[in-house]
């Protein structure tokens, strides 16, 4: 047996044993697990190196299997050194030849420890473990050349995503493909990469699931590197995730924008309206204004009348252009308001003396009385106006 453990040897426990189960070779790796030398080793029986239970598993189990199978893999047992410490391994046994007489032939045993192996194991179960708990679904995907196709491995993600067990996908991928859109099926069977090429892909793709009021879409966004394999197959290796909210998030974002474009549009519309009706209504009620004031004499007593209307109907439609013009103010730049201290019964005054003519066309007689206080609050002068001035206005009419 050349093989040989220690240092930069080999790291696994190796040993010939004839068909009488006594050792005949070993290598330095077993000896060191065992604590002894070749020669305390060698001819003693192989049971020898197992513990009690180990040696009746041996016993009873497997040398009838290997003398039926030739092989055994992957078999744990435990060994027992000389300081009586305990080491868990995983045997390989092989037969060296077969005898036609059917007497039991030698064979090699190999001795893997297996703290390696469980430590292997052990990572292999976190890295399952995380993959199980991570909101998306990791696969491989794979479309044989005869059609077939099917997950050699997916997360367990996949029974919320698609409503089916790994199992039932390593078997078959047919559940995963018939909940897709046929234009999405084709891209996942689309024809592999050249031989040693891979393509990444990224693309989103619609289901159909069972809802509470029916069948729902929803939205899955796949990362996935795509390559052929040896025998012309496609192989996909990657990760989906659902992106239903955030698609619906980016939507309302779309919409939201959208109306604020339309707003921004009526804001620009409202205050060309009110400058284009400005201009030729000033004009009308200045050309009014002068009939009136220039030779009124030369006009009957009709045409004193209607003028008048003129010039009213134009002070309403000027009242109106001026609420025109403080929505667009207000659309433009919002609500802006600045308290300060006010004198109210100024600003009433101000208010009566604007309202008058109106006041006086319908016969109203508007008169101010003075409250207990000094009249002093706190507001928006300019705001504060505008309400009293609607207030009078409304009540004259």
């Amino acid at each position: 047996m050349n093989a040989q453990g220690g240092p930069g040897g080999f790291p696994c426990g190796l040993a010939l044993v004839d068909a009488q189960g006594r050792l005949q070779e070993v290598n330095e790796t077993l000896c060191e697990i065992q604590g002894r030398t070749p020669d305390e080793l060698v001819g003693q029986p192989v049971s020898s190196l197992f513990t009690v239970a180990g040696r009746t598993v041996y016993q009873s189990y497997l040398m009838p299997l290997l003398r039926l199978q030739g092989r055994v893999e992957e078999f744990a047992l435990s060994l027992r050194g000389a300081d009586g410490r305990t080491h868990d391994m995983l045997l390989y046994a092989t037969t060296v030849d077969g005898r036609p007489d059917g007497t039991p032939s030698p064979y090699r045993l190999v001795l893997v420890p297996y703290r390696a192996r469980r430590a292997v194991d052990d990572e292999l179960l976190r890295v399952c473990r995380a993959a199980d708990r991570a909101p998306g679904m990791i696969f491989e995907f794979r479309l044989e050349t005869d059609g077939r196709s099917h997950f050699p491995y997916v997360s367990d993600a996949v029974r919320r995503l698609y409503c089916c067990t790994p199992l039932r996908l390593r078997e078959s991928a047919g559940d995963f493909l018939d909940a897709l859109q046929p234009g999405d099926r084709e891209r996942w069977c689309a024809e592999p990469p050249a031989p040693g090429e891979q393509r990444l892909e990224h693309f989103v793709i619609a289901v159909q699931r069972p809802g509470p009021e029916g069948s729902v879409t929803a939205w899955h966004e796949v990362h996935a590197t795509v390559r052929r394999l040896p025998d012309g197959g496609a192989c996909w290796q990657g990760h989906l995730a659902d992106v239903t909210e955030r698609r619906r998030l980016e939507d309302e974002a779309v919409e939201r924008h959208a109306a604020e474009q339309v707003r921004i549009a009526q804001v620009e519309f409202l205050g060309r309206l009110g400058h284009e009706l400005r201009t030729p209504l000033n004009a009308i009620l200045s050309f009014a204004q002068l009939l009136l004031s220039g030779e009124p004499e030369r006009l009957s007593q009709t045409q004193m009348q209607q003028l008048s209307l003129i010039g009213a109907a134009g002070g309403q439609l000027r009242h109106l252009v001026d609420e025109l013009t403080t929505i667009h103010r207000r659309q433009a730049s919002g609500f802006d308001v600045e308290l300060a201290v006010v004198d109210a019964r100024a600003v009433l005054r101000r208010c009566l003396a604007l309202a008058a003519p109106q006041a006086a066309a319908a016969g109203v007689e508007l008169l101010l009385e003075a409250a207990p206080g000094d009249g002093r609050v706190m507001a928006d002068e300019r705001r504060l106006g505008q309400v009293l001035r609607n207030l009078l206005s409304n009540a004259i009419k």
